[in-house]
């Protein structure tokens, strides 16, 4: 009898429930994303709820997201402004560059042409001593001084000088005077009015036998 009733309260004790855990109610989210049907751009209750029950996940999604387009700004921002000062400061050495050589193109000119005037001048003065020698020279060998100023005129002019007919003169011990004119190669002087005059140089020169 006492084993009957043992039995008795054995087989009549409530059933225990099993302890819910983690990995229970993984397999119930399981299930319950198995059973339901899915439908075009919505999302399962149950991964709906999961994300419900971790906000630090799209917190830190959009910080990211934020810290990501920031750090772009600035990027972007950082290099437009490099270009900038990179653009501005091309511009500033090529006009400086401009500048130093439109100075040196005006003093190179200027100086080519003053040095051809003063030269010119000089070169004048010493191709009329020479003429006025010649001249002199066949003044004493023919006596004429039609043949002496062509003597004269022909040495002027194959040095590129010229000398007039008027300017010549001829007289006692065989005297030859004269006067030539050479014009100095200039860049731009011939085309401003104060300075063309200074390009035509006269050289006078008087050659004579000595006296005694």
């Amino acid at each position: 009898m006492i084993l009957a009733a043992d039995c008795l309260k054995i087989t009549n004790r409530p059933a225990e429930t099993p302890p819910m855990n983690a990995a229970a109610d993984t397999d119930a989210d399981t299930d319950a994303d198995t059973a339901w049907a899915p439908v075009r751009g919505t999302k399962r209750p149950a991964r709906a709820a999961r994300h419900a029950r971790h906000p630090a996940n799209t917190t830190h999604l959009a910080n990211t997201t934020h810290l990501a387009n920031t750090t772009y700004l600035a990027n972007a921002i950082n290099i437009a402004t490099t270009t900038n000062v990179a653009n501005d400061s091309g511009v500033f050495i090529l006009s400086s560059l401009t500048k130093v050589a439109l100075v040196v193109l005006i003093v190179g000119v200027v100086g080519h042409d003053a040095i051809s005037i003063v030269t010119t001048h000089i070169a004048a003065t010493d191709q009329a001593v020479a003429a006025a020698e010649i001249g002199r020279d066949t003044l004493r060998d023919t006596g004429s001084p039609e043949a002496a100023y062509e003597r004269a005129f022909g040495y002027a002019r194959a040095h590129g000088d010229d000398l007039p007919s008027t300017s010549f003169t001829a007289g006692a011990n065989n005297t030859v005077a004269l006067t030539l004119t050479r014009i100095a190669p200039t860049l731009i002087a011939q085309y401003l009015s104060p300075l063309d005059s200074y390009r035509h140089a006269n050289g006078h020169a008087v050659a004579s036998d000595p006296v005694g």
